[in-house]
């Protein structure tokens, strides 16, 4: 800045007073030109995700503040961080001034809102400042901020200024008044911050993601009453634009997400063999299975990962669901580098959780449903036919077309391999057993289960700006497998023996987390589940593979939890735009609200086959697991 002939205080002022006009012209030019401003100021930044009648501002106090106290405005679609110097006061002013009557021009909202965050001295209360004609808004903000955690009971102070102590306000009067502007202060204790003057990361986290929706009521109650914009809902009013950190941090942990796949690293190659010595053996021996070696060393993936600069990421959702992914990952990645060890069983029961005692009760009721309905559901196939994996490799390939018919150019591989065990899906590719058999009446919803559900959510989540929901949001296992075990009760397909499948699988978890080796999950799943050798040696197997694998408590415990949801009102819709658990649905209405994800490409057919929407509609009045088994289908 300058010429450099004058180091003094004052040239560097009269530098930093040029630079603020003119980012104030240029954000003006950026929102009427582009319909959106983003550019760097003295200080911080300033970010409009599009025309909107409020910014939300915070100026670094000259005498320092706790670090990170801007992240309490970034999660707005319009925020301003700048330096609180006072010769600053009046460009800063000005540019607010600008950058108002731009998107005045665009849109005429009519009326402008601004909202000043300050950090004040420990053990005060929240403040919220206002003139008395803020009443309105002003008093939804209070009432948001009440029910923010560690807020305390926030004070409605009449202050016409609504600005921090020696400070001016951020508009002046007159421009206000021409503006039809309202200006609000909220100061804020600093709860984030240690006896020490330290910062407590997490408890920023949680206050900014607090602090972005309580600011977003207050903006909401605003727009509705004193603006032509109306929004439908608070959701719709936070950032569309995907900046560039959640864009690079999104592809960076999808890619990472793709490297590799745990449960194929985690199925045995040699299942067939495996199971041939052990009835040798009068199923008396242990087996012991063999793996595909891994074809990447997970402490250089975790290196990545933690590389992965989720901090960068302003925007409070999106970093919070990428932090969680990134856990996740690191979870997963602990999987591979304990395969085929007793350690595999405590990383597993993190991702997965293992049976407790309300799902092994439902397990052995299911259990018991199904043995008053006609003995072994899991023995030799009653069916007058079968279909070997050729014939529903066809069938999931004529599935795959009505994808193509609404997608033209769609691709989705179909493998028939000798190294897999059943059926699966491996990121968007459909893997089949070569030695598979399927019981004729399983084939439709093995097909709606695999294609229709999982492979449908892949092509839906890679049509998404947030790419993660190709590979799944964290946990989405659980409600992604439920939701694919109600397609098959959809399209009639969900037998008696399928639900002891699933009911089976809770036992033999909960068998392997008291500590029995596979010989006796393999009694336990013979004489108290009452399956066949063949049905018990596969459930078992999956169960121990790689040192004890808990995943398949996710069937049974996902499906109760996706029929509570159902029953309670909810809808299906957002579970389709890509992998994703119930929990997040809240972040997918947002999104969705802020334009961020778009409605699904691909709809499945199972919910418009022959009976779907009374069988859907029946859920809505409240089902139970158990009521599955005694529906008309079965």
């Amino acid at each position: 800045m300058g010429d450099g002939t004058d180091p003094s205080g004052a040239a560097i002022q009269a530098d930093l007073r040029e630079d603020m006009d003119a980012c104030g012209a240029d954000a003006a030019r950026q929102v009427r030109d582009q319909g959106h401003a983003l550019l760097a100021v003295p200080g911080g930044g300033l970010h409009v995700d599009r025309p909107l009648p409020f910014l939300c501002v915070y100026r670094r106090p000259i005498g320092g503040a706790p670090a990170g106290a801007e992240r309490l405005v970034l999660g707005q679609a319009a925020h301003l961080v700048v330096s609180g110097a006072p010769d600053l006061g009046p460009a800063v002013r000005s540019l607010i001034e600008r950058l108002a009557l731009a998107v005045e021009d665009i849109e005429a909202f009519g009326a402008f809102l601004v909202v000043e965050v300050w950090v004040g001295d420990r053990g005060t209360p929240v403040r919220v400042l206002s003139p008395p004609e803020g009443s309105s808004t002003a008093t939804a903000l209070v009432e948001a901020l009440g029910r923010v955690e560690g807020m305390g009971v926030p004070d409605l102070v009449d202050d016409p200024a609504a600005a921090p102590p020696g400070y001016a306000p951020v508009l002046g009067h007159d421009a206000a008044r021409r503006l039809g502007a309202l200006i609000l202060g909220v100061e804020v204790p600093p709860v984030f911050v240690d006896a020490d003057g330290g910062v407590l990361p997490l408890v920023l986290q949680r206050y900014q993601d607090e602090l972005t929706v309580a600011l977003r009521q207050a903006v909401f109650e605003f727009a509705t009453v004193q603006t032509t914009l109306q929004p439908e809902h608070v959701g719709s009013l936070g950032p569309r634009r995907l900046a560039d950190p959640v864009t690079e941090v999104d592809r960076a942990l999808t890619e990472l997400a793709t490297l590799s796949d745990p449960l194929l690293a985690l199925t045995p190659v040699d299942a067939d063999a495996a199971w041939e010595q052990f009835r040798t053996d009068r199923f008396e021996q242990v087996p012991h299975f063999h793996y595909r070696p891994l074809t990447l060393d997970p402490d250089l993936v975790k290196r990545a990962l933690y590389e992965v600069p989720v901090e960068d990421v302003e925007d409070p959702t999106l970093a919070g669901l990428f932090r969680e992914k990134r856990h996740e990952l690191d979870a997963e990645l602990d999987l591979l580098v304990r395969r085929d060890s007793p350690s595999l069983l405590a990383s597993s029961d993190v991702l997965y959780g293992t049976a407790d005692a309300p799902l092994l009760g439902l397990a052995r009721s299911v259990l018991g449903l199904v043995d008053r309905d006609g003995g072994d559901p899991l023995g030799p196939s009653r069916a007058q036919r079968t279909v070997d994996a050729t014939a529903f490799a066809a069938q999931a390939q004529d599935e795959i077309a009505r994808f193509c018919e609404t997608r033209p150019g769609l691709t989705v591989d179909i493998e028939v391999r000798d190294d897999v065990s059943g059926v699966m899906v491996d990121r968007g590719r459909l893997l089949i057993d070569s030695r598979l058999r399927l019981d004729e009446r399983r084939v439709d919803a093995l097909v709606q289960h695999e294609v229709g559900t999982h492979v449908l959510t892949w092509v839906n989540g890679s049509h998404q700006a947030l790419t993660l929901l190709r590979v799944g949001l964290p946990r989405y296992d659980e409600t992604q497998e439920a939701l694919a075990v109600l397609a098959e009760y959809v399209v009639g397909g969900l037998t008696p023996g399928r639900m002891a499948t699933l009911a089976a699988r809770v036992v033999a978890v909960h068998s392997l987390s008291q500590g029995a080796d596979f010989v006796e999950t393999f009694r336990d799943l013979t004489r108290e589940a009452g399956l066949s050798p063949t049905a018990a040696f596969d459930v078992a197997m999956r169960v121990h593979r790689g040192g004890g694998l808990t995943k398949d408590v996710i069937y049974l415990r996902g499906l109760q939890r996706l029929l509570a949801h159902v029953g309670a009102g909810g809808s299906l819709d957002d579970l389709l735009v890509g992998k994703l658990p119930l929990e997040y649905l809240p972040v997918v209405e947002e999104l969705r609200w802020r334009g961020v994800l778009t409605p699904p490409v691909l709809w499945p057919r199972w919910l418009a086959w022959p009976g779907a929407e009374a069988r859907v509609a029946a859920l809505g009045a409240g089902v139970d697991v158990e009521d599955l088994l005694t529906g008309e289908q079965l």
